[in-house]
């Protein structure tokens, strides 16, 4: 828990040795259906490493509070999808169906309709999920935010 103390000015918070970042985003990747290859083990770990640079940076803190390593998880999953988006990668993604959905079939002349969720394109669904999980968060690193004078 965090604990803020008016008088001193300070903040306490928790902090503990870091579970494996890495291993939980490639147990989430799997729920995903994707298989993760041996090197997407080091494209992982760089991208954890940048993210918490980026939320130290932003916070202004020397270390991730446990209560952000769901932020964290998050984000970087997202900007490992953003760098397999950007490779064109994205087949490895089983359980992303971004495939339209069927609205209406008929037997009699044939007629089949298919939802197109307000008309988005793969790429943009695909896009949308990447900003979701990269800007996961941000009024949680609103509540850890110090400022420097």
């Amino acid at each position: 828990m965090s604990d803020f103390n008016v008088e001193q000015g300070d903040f306490n918070f928790a902090f503990s040795e870091q579970k494996p970042v890495r291993k939980e985003v490639l147990d989430f990747l799997s729920l995903l259906g994707y298989c993760a290859k041996e090197y997407d083990s080091l494209i992982i770990d760089q991208l954890v490493k940048k993210v918490e640079s980026d939320i130290m940076e932003y916070c202004n803190l020397s270390q991730i509070p446990d209560e952000l390593n769901l932020v964290v998880l998050y984000r970087s999953m997202g900007e490992f999808i953003s760098v397999k988006k950007n490779c064109g990668q994205t087949d490895g993604f089983k359980l992303l169906n971004f495939e339209p959905v069927l609205s209406r079939l008929s037997e009699g002349d044939t007629s089949i309709s298919y939802h197109m969720r307000g008309t988005r394109s793969d790429e943009r669904r695909l896009n949308l999920l990447i900003a979701a999980l990269i800007g996961y968060g941000k009024t949680k690193l609103a509540k850890y935010r110090r400022l420097v004078w």
